[in-house]
């Protein structure tokens, strides 16, 4: 896994309570044998957080299921 998704996703799932849409999603990363871990964060906060916000759009439209 790259290492900016893996950051994305540590992000996430740090801030699971701001962003509750993604509770299925990280679970469903988990079951699926996605361990992340913290990592030297190759993304600044404005990229985590438009990323996100990109990711949560998609959530919301159901585009990944």
């Amino acid at each position: 896994m790259s290492l900016k998704i893996g950051n994305l996703i540590y992000y996430i799932q740090k801030n699971i309570k701001k962003f509750p849409r993604f509770k299925y999603f990280t679970s469903i990363l988990t079951l699926s044998g996605v361990n992340v871990y913290k990592t030297e964060m190759l993304l600044d906060a404005i990229e985590l957080e438009e990323s996100t916000k990109m990711m949560n759009t998609i959530i919301h439209l159901n585009y990944w299921m």
